[in-house]
């Protein structure tokens, strides 16, 4: 693994505790800002969720995932995505997931289990403002044959401590 990707494995509660929402990676941050300009938005980086554990593909070398939301120039609505950087892939391109939006889901944090990446929701309810879900839930994937295949999602379940 070449330095400029090692990067990648910074502790995430160190990114959170510094007030500073930008990574030091350079790749990381050019293929977020490649996404945002692709969806003519801008990135609300505050919102980041980081995970630098877990074995997704198998090779027993942890992966990085980031999580980040998108709000389009110009509109109301949100779009999360998901970036999976591989420990194998040999560009250091992220896999990459359009996940929920503004009137069905919005990703709030994204943690690791049994091989699977569980994504904590919160859920638009019936009713609910665009600003402000009031559901919660869960959506995981799992790495198969090179991509990542949603696994469930699960609505309405009871908020984690």
């Amino acid at each position: 693994m070449d330095l400029s990707f090692s990067l990648l494995f910074l502790a995430p509660a160190i990114l959170h505790s510094a007030h500073n929402c930008r990574l030091a990676d350079s790749i990381v941050e050019k293929f977020i800002a490649q996404t945002a300009s692709r969806e003519h938005a801008q990135e609300y980086c505050e919102s980041r969720s980081y995970l630098t554990s877990g074995d997704l593909e198998g090779d027993g070398r942890d992966d990085f995932v980031v999580v980040f939301h998108v709000e389009p120039i110009g509109g109301n609505v949100s779009v999360d995505f998901m970036h999976v950087y591989l420990s194998t892939s040999p560009r250091g391109e992220p896999l990459e997931l359009s996940l929920g939006g503004t009137d069905k889901w919005i990703a709030k944090q994204v943690t690791f289990r049994d091989r699977e990446l569980i994504i904590e929701t919160l859920e638009y309810q019936y009713g609910d403002a665009s600003c402000c879900p009031s559901g919660r839930g869960e959506v995981g994937f799992k790495f198969k044959t090179g991509k990542l295949a949603q696994t469930h999602h699960t609505r309405n379940r009871p908020p984690s401590n």
